[in-house]
């Protein structure tokens, strides 16, 4: 943060990101990863806090051109990088995308620290270059409890 009569340390051309009235400089070269996180007040009994993130990726150049095939092969991608990186991943349902329907979720169980986690993460583009993810997660357990909140949650995003 700069005081009053500190010296700038950004030049040249930047943006400024705004989330609930805060801002700061994003200059050329650097990509505003801002989110949207929604928490529940506490931990549920299996120790995790049911949770909601919503993120914005850009789209790789080297990704299909075809909106359907271009969101699946993101999908795809982002799958592959969970198998790699997530303890006992498991793809517990998905729906793909369709000319109809742009959007896509997928269900997946993992384990994270020793906690058996539920994860339900859905895809839609913000426009042609960009996808908007949100991820649900809670406890394994719990999940299918919160379901219909994280539902609710979800249908009152919105893109300004």
């Amino acid at each position: 943060m700069a005081a009053a009569g500190s010296e700038t340390l950004m030049s040249g051309t930047e943006t400024t990101v705004s989330v609930q009235n805060m801002s700061i400089g994003c200059p050329d070269g650097w990509r505003d990863a801002s989110m949207l996180i929604v928490t529940a007040d506490a931990p549920s009994p299996s120790g995790v806090t049911p949770n909601i993130v919503v993120t914005r990726e850009p789209l790789s150049d080297t990704l299909p051109t075809g909106r359907v095939e271009r969101l699946e092969e993101f999908v795809e991608r982002q799958i592959d990088g969970m198998r790699e990186a997530l303890t006992d991943f498991r793809e517990v349902a998905r729906r793909r995308v369709t000319p109809e329907r742009l959007t896509a979720s997928l269900t997946i169980d993992w384990i994270s620290e020793g906690v058996p986690v539920t994860q339900w993460l859905t895809y839609a583009y913000a426009n042609e270059n960009t996808v908007v993810i949100s991820t649900a997660s809670a406890g394994r357990k719990e999940f299918s409890d919160l379901e219909f909140r994280f539902r609710s949650i979800l249908q009152s995003f919105r893109i300004n």
